[in-house]
């Protein structure tokens, strides 16, 4: 990733056009080390304007590392500032972190407003958390 940052500086002191490809490959790279948002607000500072697959990209690369409040934010920040819509992916990307992190109430959220477009449940993630919050909640019941 050390060659995509030089590469980054070298567009910026020859004063080359950043497009959204190069963008979105760049911080592609950048998420699976982990270091998403440094490109992502360089590109912001230019008045740049993601596009959702860029938004994706962020979410994705956020919510493999469990910074799902970020990828939340940044697709708030997609939404509002930007006017774009989620992509699928976008949407699958935060229920799975969601889940993963036991958070069922954002999930079912996220869910709902992802219904809400018109777009298919993703019960292959939030059915797992809800059988597991439904056995043990069995399990406190015979207790009794």
């Amino acid at each position: 990733m050390r060659e995509a940052e030089k590469l980054l500086e070298e567009m910026r002191d020859k004063n080359v056009e950043r497009d959204v490809v190069a963008y979105n490959t760049i911080i592609g790279g950048f998420c699976k080390i982990g270091d998403i948002g440094r490109v992502y607000k360089d590109m912001i500072r230019k008045t740049f304007r993601p596009e959702s697959s860029t938004i994706e990209a962020l979410i994705g690369g956020l919510c493999d590392k469990r910074r799902i409040s970020e990828a939340m934010e940044i697709l708030r920040v997609g939404v509002e500032k930007f006017s774009l819509s989620p992509t699928k992916n976008s949407y699958m990307f935060l229920i799975k972190g969601l889940c993963e992190d036991g958070n069922m109430e954002e999930a079912l959220k996220v869910q709902a407003e992802w219904w809400g477009k018109g777009l298919s449940l993703v019960w292959r993630y939030i059915m797992p958390l809800l059988m597991d919050i439904w056995n043990k909640e069995m399990v406190k019941w015979r207790k009794f």
